[in-house]
């Protein structure tokens, strides 16, 4: 225990962890204030723009049943009815203001509901009939079945998969305006940016000992070998973990404060797709990505310190560590796509690597690992492979390290 507890003082008093512990804390601070500044409303920008889209949309707060629906939608067609427009864009600014973003929260996904299933273009709100809205949640399910026939096709058991995930959606969903996706973005990126700089702090945990030839004298005395390497790697883990709790945290607590507690019960079908398979509202969200991004973190972390086991250079282990945590978006832009989701869902950084391959954004797309006459949605493998990787990484590391000693 004391050689642990040396080791985590040891990490801790490192300039370059100080220095990146501060940056991670004052970028959790900037990144929970910077979307609220991008919300707009009525003339007014920032906390004040929020706060008058949460009066301009009251109305509509709380259950999106198929009655509000219809009667949102008549007015919607009404407005444009009255001043001859086709579109929402040829309306008066003001008449906009006043009469359609009231609306535009709570008929957020109605257009994607009833669009053609072969070419998934949607109709227009213009053109939809009150009387299709009587059984929104039923066609909701509909829409969910044509998509996983176009995107899942060769693929039955994805495609039923599918379909028993979303039978778990409660419905109907719920919506409370002032929110936006701005703030789940920047989570991501937050995610992406803490997982790089532990890797940072990971990658020089053996192989600087190796480099300066202090590993020479270590591994003569009586607990050099194996508890050492544990309590090396224990400790780099506890720190990047704890580091990147601590800023999840602030940033989920900071972050739903500015935009206020009660919008984030809203169903997260209200932000992104109405046929996401996700049974989450927006608090359940961020807290399901805040897990899923510590796993992939401390999975990575292993990565790392196992590489640093292997690596006599600070310069090499380090950019090996990095390169490890931009592996999955180079995979996801230059591997072809049946190649590219399995190495997806091996690579340990995949949960926060980026907003494109993040758990976040996987969870808004149809991605399903088939495997003969069976299917696991991606996100659920990501974050089930990080959490078998994290042992395994950390007792590859401290075996390593022990074997290197002989």
């Amino acid at each position: 225990m004391r050689i642990f507890y040396l080791e985590l003082k040891r990490i801790l008093k490192t300039r370059l962890t100080w220095l990146l512990l501060l940056a991670s804390l004052g970028m959790t601070l900037l990144m929970a204030w910077l979307p609220t500044t991008f919300v707009k409303a009525d003339g007014l920008k920032g906390l004040a723009a929020v706060r008058r889209l949460k009066e301009i949309q009251a109305d509509t707060a709380g259950e999106v049943t198929p009655e509000k629906l219809r009667t949102a939608l008549a007015a919607y067609q009404q407005c444009l009815d009255e001043y001859g427009a086709e579109t929402v864009g040829e309306l008066p600014d003001d008449v906009w203001n006043r009469r359609i973003l009231p609306l535009t929260g709570i008929l957020h996904g109605v257009n994607e509901v009833y669009a053609d299933p072969d070419t998934g273009i949607g109709p227009g709100l213009p053109n939809i009939a009150l009387a299709e809205l009587d059984d929104y949640y039923g066609d909701c399910r509909a829409r969910l079945a044509s998509l996983m026939l176009m995107e899942q096709k060769d693929h039955p058991a994805a495609q039923a998969e599918a379909m028993r995930l979303y039978e778990k959606v409660k419905t109907p969903y719920h919506f409370y305006p002032g929110f936006n996706t701005d703030a789940m973005d920047y989570q991501i990126l937050l995610s992406f940016l803490l997982t790089l700089f532990a890797a940072v702090i990971a990658a020089p945990v053996f192989s600087s000992d190796y480099q300066t030839g202090a590993d020479d004298i270590l591994r003569c005395t009586r607990h050099g070998r194996f508890a050492l390497g544990a309590a090396k790697t224990g400790a780099v883990l506890l720190v990047c973990g704890a580091a990147f709790s601590v800023c999840m945290i602030l940033f989920i607590l900071i972050t739903d404060s500015l935009f206020g507690w009660e919008t984030v019960g809203t169903s997260i079908q209200m932000l992104y797709s109405v046929t996401m398979l996700a049974d989450m509202t927006v608090l359940e969200t961020q807290w399901f990505t805040a897990g899923a991004c510590l796993i992939s973190l401390l999975a990575s972390v292993g990565l790392s310190v196992f590489l640093s086991s292997r690596i006599r250079t600070v310069s090499a282990a380090l950019a090996a560590s990095i390169l490890s945590c931009l592996l999955p978006l180079l995979v996801y832009f230059a591997a072809p796509e049946s190649v590219g989701l399995w190495l997806r869902a091996i690579l340990p950084a995949s949960g926060a690597a980026g907003v494109q391959v993040s758990v976040l954004f996987t969870m808004l797309d149809y991605e399903f690992l088939n495997i003969a006459s069976f299917a696991v949605w991606l996100p659920r493998a990501m974050a089930a492979v990080s959490a078998a990787e994290l042992p395994l990484f950390a007792a590859a590391a401290v075996w390593s390290y022990n074997r290197h000693a002989l």
